[in-house]
């Protein structure tokens, strides 16, 4: 990778808990090895996985934008969606506001849709 990334126990340790004091959605960009990892988080800092989101990741034209994997070859990515728990949703939230699927052309390196 051409930048340098957080450990394990680095993000573990930040202090996520504090930041959202009267509730509110958390996201998370994840990868299929630390799927896990996250859900861990999301019950460590106090918020329960309530949806995800996947960004179909394509080409310029239009194809899906194959990259590699451990089993298969990956053309999405995931970010968990995560809601504090013990509040109240804030308000506008709910009720399908919008989509769980994100079709858009892969960017640079490690860059997310501007949809999000």
């Amino acid at each position: 990778l051409g930048y340098s990334q957080l450990t394990d126990a680095h993000i573990s340790g930040l202090p996520v808990n504090k930041l959202q004091k009267d509730g509110g959605f958390l996201f998370i960009w994840v990868i299929n090895a630390k799927y896990k990892f996250a859900l861990d988080l999301f019950k460590q800092w106090g918020y329960e996985m309530v949806d995800e989101i996947v960004w179909v990741k394509l080409t310029v034209n239009r194809r899906l934008a194959k990259s590699h994997g451990f089993y298969l070859q990956h053309a999405k990515e995931v970010c968990l969606v995560a809601r504090k728990k013990g509040h109240d949703d804030p308000e506008g939230t709910r009720y399908s506001i919008g989509s769980d699927i994100i079709f858009s052309e892969r960017r640079g390196q490690s860059q997310k849709p501007e949809e999000i």
